[in-house]
């Protein structure tokens, strides 16, 4: 009894027996009869993997065997090659299809227990015998296979997750190297620059420190995607889905395993002397610019809660954010308080100015 659950199926080729059919049956006898023919497969299956093999074949892939077998009808391949036991059903309401036995080697499927371990085997044993006995094996095998495929509760859904930043293409991820090796799913970038054009004056070397929030999608997490990186290093997230890093001048953070539909909030906390703004890219949409109004301001460049405007995108995802420094000049004044300066000036000129009329009255 072993054997035969183990041997539970084995390639099959179908092909028309009627006389329309460009190869009948019997011209089918092995697989070299299979050379230069159309081949057809359920996408994925070692049938797929051995039609592949054949001499000069072409082989058409369908995401269902039925798919397969309908095509076979309509007379657009020649054969299908396919496992046994689905390949009865099909003949069993199909006339016009006939199974060509022993075209592939037999395929056999084995579950495999300790030697030492005789107290699992008796408990495996018993549990197939019972799932035998009270028909539960041959409700799994009807679910997938014949009419009844679909109606016994063994239903499974299968959500495909995109890593953001990969293309619209998800049989093609990464397309492009230009967008997903140097963005990843997302990249913040930094830039620092001088509030006045004095080349007497060097960029500081601050560092900025950012937060970054990640609410991923339903049925999703930072594990997903095989966890989330921050330039190629694994990433522990907080358990608000938070993480901090620090920029400076010409730095980036570049993210990667984050799927589409992620929501993010990204900031950078306020730094005296810098007025910040910011450049977001979502999806490879327009940019969109954001900045403080003041120096020494906190940057909410992406805003979560805000709507429409907070989620990774199958394309680039990019936030550049530049840091205007609030130099002191050859004057020897810091631009920031020049309008205090210049005030108290007008101040005292006006006070002298008063004090001169009431001398001269």
């Amino acid at each position: 009894m072993k054997r035969k659950f183990m041997a539970l199926a084995f390639a099959a080729a179908m092909t028309v027996s009627m006389t329309s059919a460009v190869f009948a049956a019997d011209e089918i006898k092995s697989a070299d009869d299979l050379e230069g023919k159309k081949i057809g497969v359920q996408l994925g299956t070692t049938g797929d993997a051995d039609a592949t093999e054949v001499k000069d074949a072409t082989v058409e892939r369908y995401n269902k065997g039925n798919d397969a077998v309908m095509a076979l009808k309509q007379g657009k391949i020649d054969c299908v090659v396919i496992d046994s036991e689905p390949a009865k059903k099909f003949v069993e309401k199909n006339d016009d299809l006939e199974i060509v036995e022993d075209i592939f080697d037999k395929e056999e499927y084995a579950i495999c227990l300790s030697k030492d371990n005789a107290d699992l085997t008796k408990e495996f044993n018993e549990a197939l015998k019972e799932l035998k006995d009270d028909g539960t094996l041959d409700s799994i095998r009807d679910n997938y296979i014949g009419d009844d495929a679909g109606k016994n509760g063994f239903n499974f859904t299968n959500t495909y997750v995109q890593e953001a930043g990969t293309g619209t293409d998800p049989t093609n991820p990464n397309p492009d190297p230009d967008d997903y090796t140097k963005y990843g799913s997302l990249n913040v970038a930094k830039k620092v620059i001088l509030n006045t054009a004095d080349n007497a004056a060097t960029l500081p070397t601050d560092k900025f420190d950012f937060t970054v929030k990640f609410e991923f999608p339903a049925g999703t997490d930072a594990t997903t995607l095989g966890g989330v990186k921050k330039n190629g290093e694994a990433v522990t997230l907080a358990t608000d889905g938070t993480t901090t890093f620090q920029l400076g001048h010409n730095e980036n953070m570049k993210f990667t395993g984050l799927p589409v539909g992620t929501k993010i909030t990204v900031t950078e906390t306020a730094k005296a002397n810098y007025k910040a703004s910011a450049s977001v890219v979502l999806n490879g949409g327009e940019a969109t610019t954001v900045a403080t109004t003041k120096y020494n301001e906190l940057l909410t460049a992406v805003n979560g809660d805000k709507l429409g405007q907070n989620k990774l995108g199958q394309n680039k995802n990019t936030v550049d954010v530049t840091n205007r420094y609030n130099n002191v000049p050859t004057t020897g004044i810091i631009m920031n308080t020049l309008p205090y300066v210049l005030m108290i000036a007008l101040c005292g000129a006006a006070l002298f100015g008063f004090v001169a009329f009431k001398r001269r009255r």
